[in-house]
């Protein structure tokens, strides 16, 4: 069972494989190809730092855009233990264009 933060939904439904370090883009896919597999897998949604977020650059002793990624996590809005396919299908109707303006990655993800 993977541990995600609320907006790495929107995130792995939208990874391309550019952008990001060696290391978080190797950790990404591995979390990517493994949910894509099998979306009925179970996701359980914490509030702060997850295992994506160990292998980010923005990682730092803690994540450097703290506030950002908090207020991500809130306007997704999943907690508990879900479905990978659930989690995407209550992610459907929210407006990811608002959610993810403020990311760094915004116009990678926003090309498909």
């Amino acid at each position: 069972m993977f541990e995600l933060r609320p907006h790495h939904v929107l995130c792995i439904q939208r990874f391309i494989g550019k952008g990001y370090s060696e290391e978080f883009t190797r950790k990404m896919w591995e979390v990517v190809t493994s949910l894509r597999a099998n979306p009925n897998q179970q996701v359980r949604f914490v509030s702060g730092e997850d295992e994506l977020c160990a292998h980010c650059p923005h990682n730092q002793g803690g994540c450097v855009s703290g506030d950002k990624v908090k207020r991500m996590d809130e306007s997704v809005n999943l907690s508990g233990v879900l479905s990978f396919s659930e989690a995407v299908s209550r992610t459907n109707a929210l407006d990811a264009e608002n959610i993810c303006k403020g990311c760094e990655w915004y116009s990678l993800c926003h090309i498909i």
